[in-house]
């Protein structure tokens, strides 16, 4: 019998050192090279955008086709039932109702909100006349308040005359970046548009596309782990959609009752104002104050009499939206304390603006759940309590066995897992 060339254990030894040398030489390229990469990245990521559209319409309106199937098929279920034709029906209902309110929104809301911007630069004048009025008006109450107020004004008149003078010369400039503006959404447009079409083709094959990401999946992997793979991808769904879902719910509620709120108190800009508070209201914790400034503001510079009303309005609105509403809707979908929200907002917004203060806390909730299990399934290996209040005293923890827990920890098999592998997707 031929020998082995090498001895099993240092062709191991020999493989995983390669590895590790190879993982260092792309760490130091992408040091070196890295705004080349990232310019690669861009042009790959702008090639890819219509199929990336795709899959965020996809997953967003997944849950939708679902239910329009359940439905439709409780309606034929006597008949002989024709799968595909029932895909197809839903997915042209799908598609219908996201145009058609997609189509009232823009035609209902955007002109209201064009309009009030518009109103905003043709009554500049009589905006500034009012706040004069309104001036004149605490002078005589309290001068040292509007001795205050006098001084704030006049420097950012100040500061605005001197952005103003700095900016003027390089009107060519701005010409040029307004086209380019102009170009970049028209692309925009055009992957929106293109990403639409491919919504279409990924919900009426997801079982497909499902399968074949599952063969992948398991063929790159050991059973075990790619178990644990799609039970985190399928808890991560649930916290997504959950959050997503129910967040956009409770946003369109506030957003309506502000804009009714506001027409019934005679505010300026109830549709401007109401979309603006509506949309931040997305972002959980600090959503609301991000909402509140610019709309104060508006509303100082429209009718500064009435700041102080809207300012309190906003507080009772958002009063009812944290301790009523939000977790009537919510519930607990995320599990995250307080703290961990507010620093899932930090880093998603630091890193991605808005779109990372939306997604971060979900995000974030799922590797916060993924790392609670780790350090449960750890402590339980070496025979410690896994209640974090046991924890919070400065006593040693010493011959502690997780079995004195009144709780005992779920621990994740295998049967779990194919348990959770049959379960039906959102």
């Amino acid at each position: 019998m031929k020998k082995p060339i090498m001895h099993p254990k240092y062709f191991s030894i020999a493989k995983y050192t390669v590895v590790v040398f190879a993982i260092c030489l792309a760490m130091v390229v992408v040091v070196l090279r890295f705004d080349g990469l990232m310019e690669i990245l861009k042009k790959i990521i702008a090639v890819v955008m219509p199929i990336i559209w795709g899959l965020v319409f996809a997953y967003l309106l997944n849950p939708f086709l679902n239910f329009l199937e359940r439905h439709l098929t409780k309606v034929i279920e006597k008949k002989k039932k024709h799968p595909r034709i029932l895909r197809g029906v839903s997915a042209a209902i799908t598609v219908i109702v996201t145009l058609a309110v997609l189509s009232a929104l823009i035609a209902v809301i955007i002109p209201q909100i064009s309009d009030s911007i518009v109103n905003i630069f043709k009554q500049a004048e009589d905006y500034i006349q009012s706040l004069n009025k309104w001036l004149l008006g605490i002078e005589k109450i309290n001068p040292e308040i509007y001795a205050f107020i006098e001084t704030y004004i006049t420097s950012l008149e100040i500061d605005v005359v001197g952005l103003a003078n700095k900016y003027l010369p390089e009107i060519s400039t701005l010409a040029t970046g307004a086209t380019t503006v102009l170009k970049n959404f028209a692309v925009g447009i055009k992957d929106f548009a293109l990403g639409f079409i491919v919504m279409v083709y990924i919900l009426c094959g997801k079982e497909n596309f499902k399968g074949q990401t599952k063969k992948v999946i398991y063929a790159l992997f050991k059973k075990r782990t790619a178990d644990n793979i799609l039970r985190i991808v399928s808890q991560a769904d649930r916290t997504f959609i959950g959050f997503i879902y129910g967040k956009a719910l409770d946003s369109t509620i506030i957003g309506i009752l502000c804009f009714i709120a506001m027409r019934i108190l005679d505010m300026p800009f109830p549709v401007l104002i109401s979309v603006i508070v509506g949309v931040t209201n997305m972002i959980p914790f600090f959503g609301p104050f991000i909402g509140a400034i610019p709309s104060a503001v508006l509303v100082f510079f429209a009718a500064p009499e009435k700041t102080i009303i809207f300012i309190i309005f906003i507080l009772i609105l958002q009063q009812f939206d944290g301790n009523i509403l939000g977790p009537k809707i919510l519930g607990d979908s995320t599990g995250l304390p307080a703290f961990w929200v507010m620093f899932a907002i930090f880093i998603g917004g630091g890193l991605f603006g808005f779109v990372g203060m939306l997604v971060g806390v979900p995000v974030f909730a799922v590797i916060y759940d993924l790392s609670k299990e780790f350090i449960n399934a750890t402590l339980m290996k070496k025979n410690l309590p896994v209640a974090p209040k046991i924890y919070q005293g400065s006593e040693a923890i010493t011959e502690i066995s997780h079995e004195t827990e009144n709780t005992e920890p779920v621990t994740v098999t295998e049967e779990t897992t194919e348990e959770n592998d049959t379960t039906e997707e959102n």
